[in-house]
């Protein structure tokens, strides 16, 4: 799964902006994270103290500093601070607490030393050292797919080293513990969902994925590195209930031997240049099979043509793609799926 893991000073209101455009640019990255939020298509975290870290600075973003944050930056005409408000709460609402999603978060530095030096001169202090520990949280997980919206301002594909010494909390059944950390990684801030094509490959996308939509995203964003188009501009398409089970069950999952090559099946079927031909999936009287629910026409294609002679099954209507499952060719199925497990988006912003 993508994971973003929230700089509380973006949230805070004042934010560190030191002039209008600044100001504009970190409420369009509130914009875009509570729209992404919104719909589901990535995982938000944020400290389990950062409530009160923009209390103690006084920056807690509610509606009256808010409004006086627009006022002070002369941008009022560009964001009702009504609106500003409610995108905020719907980050604040639907994040979820870091060390319960990740299993891991710093909670305490004594050495931090960020390269460039995005975060010099900026204050309060409560506020700042927030923003440190965000940096060395995500630096400290770099294994996985997380990525940090920063509170400064940076141009795209931007990384900042963090060099930081501190307190690592972790829970072990149920307790929480505490070791020493010393880390020494780039990380790259992320302004928008768009900014991780190029930045994190689908393969590592793919390879963390636990459910519909995380499959989702990886398909969408290697048929963005094939086709150089962009998210928001893929055709529409949907995974079924049943893709990621009958995937693992067949090696072409998550981690699988044949991973690799059923992910670029699936993107390239979405940019309509299909690394295989499809064919039309056949009932045994020989008709092309239908779904009952929706009148979606069921196709195969293949993933490999030897040694497991692995298929993709999928159902299409109206120019609309839904993997429904992987299976071999002797044993050869179309899963109906349900409804409810069945994930699909757009990544218009």
């Amino acid at each position: 799964m993508l994971t973003l893991h929230l700089d509380p000073g973006l949230l805070a209101a004042p934010n560190f902006a030191q002039n209008s455009d600044e100001a504009e640019l970190l409420i369009a990255r509130i914009q875009e994270w509570s729209s992404r939020i919104a719909k589901n298509q990535i995982t938000v975290t944020r400290s389990a103290d950062s409530d009160d870290i923009l209390s103690a600075a006084n920056a807690y973003p509610a509606f009256v500093p808010i409004k006086d944050m627009l006022d002070l930056f002369s941008i009022q005409h560009v964001y009702a601070a009504r609106d500003v408000s409610r995108m905020v709460n719907t980050i604040v609402d639907r994040s979820q607490i870091a060390i319960d999603v990740l299993g891991s978060e710093i909670s305490a530095l004594s050495i931090c030393d960020l390269q460039p030096a995005v975060l010099e001169g900026l204050s309060p202090v409560d506020l700042l050292s927030g923003s440190q520990r965000a940096h060395a949280t995500v630096a400290h997980l770099h294994g996985s797919p997380i990525f940090l919206s920063s509170a400064t301002c940076h141009p795209r594909a931007f990384q900042v080293r963090v060099v930081a010494e501190g307190k690592l909390s972790t829970f072990v059944g149920g307790e929480k513990h505490e070791a020493d950390v010393k880390i020494d990684r780039a990380i790259f801030p992320l302004d928008c969902l768009e900014g991780a094509v190029g930045t994190i490959s689908a393969d590592d996308l793919y390879r963390h994925a636990a459910s519909a939509r995380d499959v989702h995203l990886a398909v969408a964003v290697r048929a963005a590195e094939i086709s150089g188009a962009k998210l928001a501009s893929l055709p529409g398409f949907s995974i079924g209930s049943e893709f990621l089970r009958t995937a693992v069950d067949a090696q072409a999952g998550p981690g699988g031997g044949f991973a690799a090559v059923a992910l670029e099946c699936c993107a390239r079927i979405v940019i309509d240049d299909p690394k295989n031909e499809l064919s039309a999936f056949k009932t045994r009287e020989g008709d092309h099979k239908s779904r009952t629910s929706d009148s979606s026409l069921g196709y195969r294609s293949h993933i490999t043509k030897s040694k497991a002679a692995l298929r993709l099954m999928l159902w299409k209507k109206g120019g609309k793609i839904e993997f429904a499952n992987v299976g071999e060719k002797q044993e050869l199925e179309i899963e109906n799926g349900s409804a409810d497990g069945t994930y699909t988006t757009d990544y218009e912003a």
